[in-house]
């Protein structure tokens, strides 16, 4: 009887144990995902940044030439 408890208790840790593995790697994907996408739009936003602010200097240096 103790034996079978003992089983029993066994199969359902192993069962959870997979079940919560499952689901780590599931979230570590998610957040993966997400963190790609941040860093994406993040670089479009500098390279953004980076012609816009071009753009000024060229403006700039038209209107000291004029």
């Amino acid at each position: 009887m103790i034996q079978e408890k003992w089983l029993l208790w066994n199969m359902n840790y192993q069962w959870m144990t997979k079940i919560c593995l499952y689901m780590f790697i599931i979230i570590l994907q998610v957040l993966e995902i997400h963190i790609k996408d941040n860093l994406q739009f993040r670089n479009k936003r500098i390279q953004k940044a980076n012609i816009s602010s071009q753009f000024s200097e060229i403006v700039l240096q038209r209107k000291n030439y004029i």
